[in-house]
């Protein structure tokens, strides 16, 4: 469904009923096989969409259409954008149309943060090695899943320079499969690069954190976007940490 639906021809509220309610299907669906993503994504930007139309008549879009689905939107990426040729009779109709889809986006949006919670809640994880590194942005996680050994690599970036707040955490499957050592698996498929850095003493430098998941999930829809999120979250939380300490130790 685009962000545009309740401003298209034709402006029913009937027919935008089936419209939004087929679409509630579909998103209920996803949420009843505990996939979370990409349906958290899109019913937090309906839910966001409607309220725009009932405040303003306007509707957002993203900007970059490429942004992943598990991903955080961020206020960067929104465009807004005011339809054309309404009428006084069509605002009428999409303040119904909005009341009636409100109410029933807030209703599967609190599920699925309901979902949200319990396999965030099911995550833990430590940082395992090289502790001293992880101002670097960039590192490895591994967790174990239906008896296989994941290794990822991560990288931490800013889609604005030096703002922390549009900060976005890619990831890339390196090893999925037996048990095995760690170092040459890495040195083996690990893409990062540094031309002052040779590849081996790179990979020994990067940090490592271990996953544990206490319940099971859908793998690529639900815990690893939330994997994501809490290495993200240390790293950002590891940069205020340390600049409260400089702040403190420039304050004495």
């Amino acid at each position: 469904m685009k962000t545009n639906w309740i401003f298209k021809s034709p402006i029913d509220l009937e027919h935008k009923q089936y419209v939004l309610l087929d679409y509630l299907q579909k998103v209920e669906k996803e949420i009843t096989d505990l996939k979370l993503y990409p349906a958290f994504q899109q019913i937090t930007l309906h839910l966001a969409n409607v309220n725009l139309a009932q405040n303003k008549t306007q509707y957002l879009t993203i900007i970059p259409k490429n942004v992943e689905p598990d991903q955080e939107i961020l206020l960067s990426e929104i465009k807004y954008h005011s339809p054309r040729n309404i009428t006084e009779e069509d605002r009428e109709v999409i303040k119904d149309i909005v009341t009636y889809s409100k109410e029933r986006l807030t209703h599967v949006f609190l599920i699925a943060k309901s979902l949200w919670e319990i396999v965030n809640e099911s995550i833990s994880l430590n940082l395992i090695k090289n502790s001293e590194q992880i101002m670097t942005g960039s590192g490895y996680f591994k967790f174990t899943y239906d008896n296989k050994l994941y290794v990822y690599e991560y990288r931490l970036r800013s889609e604005i320079p030096d703002d922390l707040s549009t900060q976005k955490l890619f990831v890339n499957e390196i090893y999925c499969g037996e048990p095995k050592g760690l170092y040459q698996l890495t040195v083996d498929n690990t893409t990062f690069f540094n031309p002052d850095i040779t590849k081996e003493d790179l990979v020994k430098l990067l940090p490592l954190f271990e996953v544990n998941i206490d319940q099971k999930f859908p793998l690529k829809e639900s815990l690893l976007p939330l994997i994501k999120r809490k290495v993200t979250n240390y790293i950002l939380q590891t940069v205020k940490i340390n600049e409260i300490k400089e702040i403190t130790k420039d304050g004495n």
